[in-house]
């Protein structure tokens, strides 16, 4: 029941108010009251004499006009809170500026609520990270960053309530859920999605031999790193990376989100897990057609997968180390003059591929020598100190 529910009951049970100041006036029978006509210019003389005799009271509020007088006084007007999520970001920044916030600082902040953390993650108050290096194994992950002239070292890792976070040997909080999604939500989201300037390295690395459940952990990281990149507006600059997986197709999905300009060094690797076993040749191999449009990249190492890539795409790159799945007589041609031109260039390579006259084959390309082994069908391809192709059999 509302309040002025609450007093309209109260008035209906409530007796009349009494004027005792007013005089008493003796009614008048209904015999005897004149009857005024329309004609009658001038009421008689005995109905002007009753007319006199009637006062008017004063107006008497009622008690639900009171009562809310009353409340209308007592409430005061609240105050307009100025939140400092409205204020503008040149304010905000001149008021933390005097407090010297350091990287472990902003991310304590960052755990006060979601919406100061994504404020503070809008203002980009981490964005002086210049190299990131992550470790991924089991029950954990350790992060460490560079940011101009020190390192910081984070760890993540399982906790009986969630995760634990350190940052330099220091307890944080215990983030809840698993430390991939706390790894994620705490450290990256934030590095990554304000990161305007360039990376001088982000490297993650992981086992080469896993057990069967590490699949799981390394796609969930794969999957998470996707949806961070994938909600910038821009490509990731950086120049050197360096990553390990478990699928080809996880590294293309990262390539596409990496600026070709920046990037100078590429290396790649396996993790292999125990009880997974990827389909040849759709699982298995990878398309790094890509890499032709990355013309400042001086070395690549491609171990994990065999590629798809000619080699007439790669040829600009001064150090190749691949597993290449075919190899065109065209593509050892441009090899061969690409040595003579350039004496520091370096190429190394397993090519998958069955040649039918190797005698031809040696005869057309000019090359120095061969060295025979057990079998023809995969063949090791290399550079000497002389500038020439050794091609043979493994």
């Amino acid at each position: 029941m509302s309040i002025f529910n609450f007093f309209s009951c109260c008035m209906s049970s409530r007796r009349p108010k009494q004027y005792h100041d007013l005089e008493k006036i003796d009614t008048i029978p209904p015999s005897e009251t004149p009857i005024l006509k329309f004609c009658d210019l001038e009421p008689s003389t005995d109905v002007q004499k009753s007319i006199s005799m009637i006062e008017v009271p004063e107006y008497v509020p009622s008690i639900k006009e009171e009562v809310l007088s009353e409340l209308s006084e007592l409430v005061v007007p609240a105050k307009k809170e100025v939140s400092i999520m409205d204020m503008p970001d040149l304010v905000v920044r001149e008021i933390l500026r005097p407090f010297e916030f350091g990287f472990v600082s902003i991310h304590k902040l960052r755990k006060v609520c979601r919406a100061f953390r994504d404020y503070l993650d809008d203002l980009k108050m981490i964005s002086n990270v210049t190299s990131v290096e992550i470790k991924v194994s089991v029950d954990g992950i350790k992060v460490v960053e560079k940011l101009r002239s020190k390192f910081i070292t984070s760890e993540y890792k399982e906790h009986e309530d969630g995760c634990e976070v350190t940052c330099d040997g220091q307890k944080i909080i215990i983030i809840n859920g698993d430390f991939i999604d706390a790894f994620i939500g705490d450290f990256l989201w934030a590095i990554l999605s304000n990161q305007d300037t360039l990376l001088d390295k982000f490297i993650m690395k992981a086992p080469r031999d896993a057990k069967k459940f590490f699949a799981a952990t390394i796609d969930k990281i794969y999957d998470r790193l996707m949806q961070v990149l994938e909600s910038r507006n821009l490509v990731l600059q950086v120049k050197h990376l360096e990553v390990f997986a478990r699928r080809p197709d996880q590294v293309t999905q990262l390539l596409r989100h990496i600026d070709s300009e920046s990037l100078k060094f590429l290396s790649a690797d396996r993790v292999w897990v125990a009880g997974f076993y990827l389909k040849f040749p759709n699982e298995w191999v990878c398309d790094l057609d890509m890499l032709k449009d990355c013309k400042n990249l001086k070395e690549l190492h491609f171990y994990c997968f065999p590629i798809t890539t000619r080699l007439a795409f790669l040829l600009h790159i001064p150090i190749i180390y691949v597993v290449l799945t075919t190899l065109s007589i065209d593509d050892i041609w441009r090899l061969k003059e690409t040595i003579i031109k350039s004496r520091n260039y370096t190429f190394y390579s397993n090519i998958y591929k069955h040649f039918s006259d190797k005698s031809i084959l040696l005869h057309k390309l000019d090359i120095d020598q061969w060295d025979v082994g057990c079998t023809n069908e995969s063949f090791r391809l290399g550079t000497t100190y002389h500038n020439s192709i050794d091609l043979w059999t493994s």
